[in-house]
C-alpha cells in the first residue's frame, strides 16, 4: 500500500515534525496521539509533501526519520538556537535535545518544533 510523507504542525509549533501515513487524517490522529494534542483544539494540520518511495517496507504511521526524509530527496542540517542561550546554560539544552533540525524537500524548507522555543515565544 502506498504511504505518503506528511508535515504535521501545531498550533503552538512544539512538535512539529514529518509523519508517514497513508492519508492526511491518519498523520494527523498519529501526530496528536503520540505528542498529546488535541486535533480540533490544538489546530493540528498535515501537508503531504511526497510519495514515499515503493521499495522501502514501511508500517505506517511513523515518524519519519533521517533516512526516510533522504529516500525523498531531503537533506537536513542542525541549526544551533542561540538565542535559547542567552536564557538557559547549553547544559539545560543538551539535556532537552532541543537542537532544531531543518529539513529542505525540493524547494521546500521545514523547521522542527522545538518545545524550547515554543516556551520561549510564550514568554515574550
Amino acid at each position: 500500500m502506498q504511504t505518503f510523507l506528511y508535515w504535521v504542525d501545531s498550533s503552538d509549533h512544539g512538535e512539529d515534525w514529518f509523519v508517514i501515513a497513508l492519508n492526511a487524517i491518519e498523520a494527523r490522529n498519529f501526530f496528536a496521539l503520540e505528542m498529546g494534542y488535541d486535533v480540533i483544539e490544538d489546530e493540528v494540520t498535515s501537508l503531504l509533501v511526497c510519495s514515499m518511495p515503493e521499495n522501502l517496507e514501511l508500517f505506517s504511521p511513523l515518524f519519519a526519520n533521517e533516512n526516510h526524509i533522504k529516500a525523498c530527496g531531503g537533506c537536513m542540517v542542525l541549526y544551533q538556537d542561540a538565542d535559547l542561550l542567552e536564557i538557559v546554560d547549553q547544559s539545560v539544552l543538551d539535556d532537552l535535545g532541543v537542537e532544531t533540525r531543518i529539513v529542505k524537500i525540493e524547494h521546500q524548507i521545514f523547521i522542527e518544533g522545538n518545545v524550547a522555543r515554543a516556551a520561549l515565544q510564550s514568554f515574550k
